[in-house]
């Protein structure tokens, strides 16, 4: 994936740019010979603006472009996935339990990201903002957000299978001391 040999990176970038329906025409770099191998394309820059944010400071945005697999309460401290498979709230943390303890009766969604979904690029910054970049994705991409009890209040039309592109709508804040 990072193989820098231009006729095999650039015919690779190519066959995932059709093959995945990617939009280039929202990435700084359109074209494929201007990546230096695969991951720097799949971890590839959007052009100012592509992502508008809501206005309203009090929408939580989509961290990532991907699909909805799961979205919902955190129950007994078990995430909820697939096919009846569940997960370890306190695992899925690293194992830290007084931090699970934040997100105990709370609510998650997990984002599922292809490579023609826009993935973050890393950053040494932990101050963000609303909608800043925090990281960027390579192969086998997956978000997982979590919220703490009474914090969030999903917006009513996501559910599993749909859509999100990074910076859309995805829940409301319900607590006033979150921003």
């Amino acid at each position: 994936m990072e193989c820098q040999i231009p006729w095999f990176k650039n015919g690779l970038i190519r066959w995932a740019i059709d093959h995945y329906h990617v939009n280039m025409s929202e990435a700084k770099r359109e074209g494929a010979e201007e990546y230096r191998h695969f991951n720097d394309f799949f971890t590839r820059s959007l052009k100012e603006g592509a992502r508008p944010l809501p206005e309203d400071p009090e929408m939580i945005v989509s961290p990532a472009d991907g699909v909805i697999s799961q979205i919902g309460d955190i129950k007994n401290g078990r995430i909820f996935q697939a096919k009846g498979h569940d997960y370890s709230l306190v695992e899925l943390l690293g194992g830290d339990l007084e931090l699970g303890q934040e997100f105990m009766g709370g609510k998650f969604a997990t984002i599922y990201l292809s490579p023609k979904d826009y993935h973050g690029e890393a950053s040494q910054s932990v101050e963000l903002s609303r909608g800043d970049e925090l990281g960027r994705f390579k192969l086998g991409s997956t978000a997982i957000v979590l919220f703490g009890k009474d914090q969030i209040e999903w917006l009513e039309n996501w559910q599993p299978g749909l859509s999100i592109k990074m910076g859309v709508a995805l829940a409301r804040v319900d607590a006033p001391d979150i921003k």
